[in-house]
């Protein structure tokens, strides 16, 4: 038989558990946000500047973009979800 404080302890960690997960997983709204930024600032450029010099920094930043968004994606710890044993 679980007692009520060892019911609210084992509740209270599963909350810890569920918070950690939350906080460790992807955004995945964030590079969609930062490409809708960069489009919006890149887009002008090509009315400002000479086309075929804003076109290579154009490539620039979306070589700088992907890798971005490669290193934010792969600094979010995947977790496994495993079964337990419940000994």
């Amino acid at each position: 038989m679980v007692t009520k404080a060892e019911a609210e302890t084992m509740l209270n960690e599963g909350d810890r558990i569920a918070q950690t997960v939350a906080t460790r997983r992807p955004k995945e709204h964030v590079p969609y946000v930062g490409v809708g930024v960069l489009t919006a600032l890149v887009i002008p450029g090509f009315d400002l500047f000479d086309r075929m010099t804003w076109g290579w920094v154009t490539i620039a930043i979306a070589i700088a973009g992907y890798c971005a968004c490669m290193t934010y994606f792969g600094s979010r710890r995947w977790i496994a979800v495993r079964e337990r044993s419940l000994e």
